[in-house]
């Protein structure tokens, strides 16, 4: 057996040690991507450090620890809201990936030539670690949306709407301006350009710019809030879904509680909890503003929707249903949802994926409401804590009686008609889009599959309740589903 330099040794060894736990780990911590950019990182440092100057290894070397630190790094600091910052990161990781590959297939190679095993086990071991990984996340270069299983085509546009006196500046005549876009039936929208997810070009989707109105009658209205770190395009798919079974979505963001980019350019950043002035308590202020403020938003967008006030074109004011609103939201933007149905007496029907209530108990319900909730299987605190919500303990236990004081009011009403559905083995992420471009922490369940039947049971849901129609949701558990409460 030929004999192989010295100082090759502890990095074989070190190789082995990282691939392995790559491995055998189910990659969903973000301690992971440190433990991963600083382990490899270091790894091919030092192998820089020990090649030649100038040679092919030693290219390589850096190459991959650029790659591999500017990832780990971006990805490790993205903790929520930008979806193109976090792919960024994994587009690193796919180039420093592809180093890897190369330099295990170089190792491989290597042990052939010196006819050593350790250099062919280290080589394959990298080679394995590199393909889960792919198998993982995959390259992202482009990602199609699924195809929407309804009659008619998608449009889409956005409109900027003023709904009043801005609450969180100071300046006297401030007005605050909500960014909606609208998703709606289409025809004729094949010559039409694609609506990008968040301006990400990459990312196929399903929707035409501008596309002309479907002229098929009247579309109720659904209305959307979301949530925190969120954007107007997270649920995309479902609103495809919808509109390609005659609905008009409005998605809004909440400025200074979403970071809203406007079509001019202008952008309000989302503000943080310990950036804005606060009184009170903190639980306090996330019912009042953080929560207080989307249910607001949602009940202006009606009224200005009823008024006839808001700048939409003519085609579209001719078939819309303005008598007809429904509200859903995602996470703390599907508890606005749900207060908003209550409080308003316009809107009867809402949808809650996967949003813990604030509201607590109420104290009156106008009109006969009915609601949705789709739930994640994440129960227990300490779970939400090590999500990274960035919440305290104190706040999610305050948190979590609010809900029961809310969960013991719906069975309590006579007024309320409640569906609740927990979706085995999901996580929060997977209630919206995240879940398949996989850029956030996610369930065990598949996340086509989890989207798949959020899509169905939010079509079969509204179908049933705004456009009357005679279809049943879910009415037994299974492995998927567990149902928690439903009309009797």
């Amino acid at each position: 057996m030929s004999k192989r330099p010295s100082h090759l040794r502890p990095i074989m060894i070190i190789s082995l040690i990282l691939s392995a736990v790559v491995l055998f780990s189910s990659w969903d911590n973000k301690w992971l991507y440190l433990i991963f950019t600083l382990g490899w990182g270091a790894l091919f440092g030092l192998f820089h450090q020990l090649s030649k100057k100038g040679s092919t290894i030693g290219f390589l070397a850096t190459f991959i620890f650029i790659s591999l630190l500017a990832g780990g790094l971006i990805r490790y600091f993205s903790t929520s809201p930008m979806v193109s910052l976090m792919l960024s990161g994994i587009e690193f990781f796919n180039l420093g990936m592809a180093g890897m590959l190369i330099l295990g297939l170089m190792q491989v190679a290597q042990g052939i030539v010196l006819k050593h095993r350790g250099d062919m086990l280290a080589g394959v071991m990298i080679i394995l670690s590199m393909v889960f990984l792919l198998s993982q996340w995959g390259w992202l270069r482009t990602y199609s949306f699924p195809k929407p299983k309804g009659p008619l085509e998608v449009g889409s546009t956005s409109v900027e709407v003023n709904i009043g006196e801005e609450a969180f500046t100071k300046k006297k005549g401030d007005r605050r301006k909500l960014m909606v876009q609208l998703w709606y039936p289409a025809e004729g929208a094949k010559q039409f350009p694609l609506e990008p997810f968040k301006g990400l070009d990459r990312i196929q989707t399903n929707s035409r710019f501008k596309a002309p109105v479907a002229r098929r009658g009247k579309y109720p209205i659904i209305l959307y809030s979301a949530g925190a770190g969120g954007s107007r395009y997270d649920n995309m798919t479902q609103f495809e879904e919808l509109a390609s079974h005659g609905y008009l979505i409005m998605s809004i963001e909440h400025p200074f509680l979403n970071d809203v980019i406007y079509e001019d350019g202008r952008r309000i950043p989302a503000y943080s909890m310990d950036s804005l002035e606060r009184e009170g308590t903190i639980d306090e202020y996330v019912r009042e503003v953080i929560h207080g403020i989307r249910v607001k938003d949602l009940i202006a967008l009606k009224n200005q929707l009823i008024a006839g006030a808001i700048p939409l074109s003519k085609s579209l004011k001719d078939h819309i249903d303005v008598h007809s609103i429904g509200v859903m939201g995602w996470s703390i933007g599907g508890s606005a949802a749900i207060e908003a149905c209550l409080k308003d007496e316009d809107i009867h029907v809402a949808a809650n994926l996967d949003g813990w209530d604030w509201m607590g108990k109420m104290d009156s319900v106008h009109g006969t409401k009915t609601l949705l909730y789709l739930k994640s299987d994440i129960s227990d605190l300490q779970s939400w804590k090590v999500f990274g919500t960035g919440m305290s303990l104190s706040l999610i236990h305050k948190r979590d009686s609010l809900q029961k004081q809310h969960e013991a009011f719906l069975v309590s009403d006579n007024k309320l008609d409640v569906y609740s559905y927990r979706f085995t083995q999901a996580y929060h992420s997977n209630f919206r889009d995240h879940g398949l471009l996989r850029v956030s922490r996610l369930g065990e369940v598949s996340p086509e599959r989890c989207n798949q039947q959020v899509s169905r049971m939010l079509l079969t849901f509204f179908d049933r309740y705004l456009k009357r129609k005679n279809v049943v949701l879910p009415e037994t558990s299974d492995e998927e589903i567990t149902i928690e409460l439903r009309p009797s």
